[in-house]
């Protein structure tokens, strides 16, 4: 297979080869989480634990649910490249929201922390996500009236699950940035795990300093344009690899933590799911 990135040049085999391989991973990830998700709680499992407590069973829901996001960023970063297709950025934005969920999940059912604490973090979670709705279906112009039950609002969401929050006895907690995620999460030294977040974000958000680690090479004999050169982009197919390795290690990762605290038995698929290197 020869890819061939938006600039019409052909990317390296061995990186093509490198990339193949890691993210071949991402199908049988996604098929595992799947299988967790079927499976529910083992009894005497973590998750279980959770789940016997008022509210607690929303831990379990929404590790799963921002692992599948960010898992299926990995599956559409793998059947772009199936497809012959090497994008100069948009490959970053996708390692991006595989990591996001992947590290959201992992401080969700973090088991260095208690159950109490891992059910204040889901529900914290949960009204910040209320909150965002809420805040959509005012700025949409979407009237409280025509939302009819058993739907409710998102402002009705949110009151709801606060009065239930503080009538079970949670307690508050503060749901911390995505860049303080990255720091604790992805396995890296903190300041190397926050340093990885803010260069995929600098891709996601078009920022200049991005130009830094991709490969670009000036135009010769073009227009002149004031306080600027013309310059030809590439990606970084290097760091593409370093960056998809450590997308699909951190997701791997996650849900190995997981299936642990679902109690999950460990099938052939998990054995097959290890996390690869650069």
């Amino acid at each position: 297979m020869t890819l061939v990135g938006s600039d019409g040049e052909a990317q390296a085999p061995r990186i093509t080869a490198k990339l193949a391989e890691i993210l071949a991973q991402a199908p049988i990830l996604f098929d595992r989480l799947g299988a967790v998700a079927r499976a529910g709680a083992s009894s005497g499992s973590e998750a279980a634990k959770d789940a016997s407590v008022p509210l607690g069973h929303h831990v379990r829901i929404m590790a799963i649910d921002h692992l599948s996001t960010g898992i299926e960023h990995l599956a559409m970063w793998h059947r772009l490249l199936i497809a012959g297709v090497q994008p100069n950025t948009v490959h970053m934005t996708l390692i991006r929201g595989a990591m996001e969920g992947a590290v959201t999940c992992r401080w969700l059912i973090d088991t260095r922390e208690d159950s109490a604490e891992r059910v204040r973090r889901s529900v914290a979670l949960l009204l910040d996500d209320y909150g965002n709705r809420r805040d959509f279906e005012r700025d949409f112009g979407i009237p409280a009236h025509v939302i009819k039950p058993p739907a409710k609002s998102g402002a009705e969401r949110y009151t709801e699950l606060q009065t239930e929050r503080d009538a079970a006895g949670i307690g508050h907690t503060k749901v911390p940035s995505m860049t303080y995620w990255f720091g604790g999460y992805t396995g890296l030294p903190p300041a190397r795990g926050r340093a990885i977040y803010r260069l995929l974000s600098a891709y996601a958000h078009g920022k200049q300093w991005k130009g830094l680690t991709a490969k670009f090479e000036v135009v010769e004999d073009a227009p002149e344009v004031p306080g600027a050169r013309l310059v030809k982009v590439t990606a970084n197919d290097d760091m593409s690899v370093v960056l998809t390795a450590l997308g699909v290690t951190t997701a791997t990762t996650a849900l190995n933590e997981l299936e642990t605290y679902c109690g999950a038995s460990r099938s052939a698929g998990r054995r097959t799911g290890g996390g690869p290197t650069p």
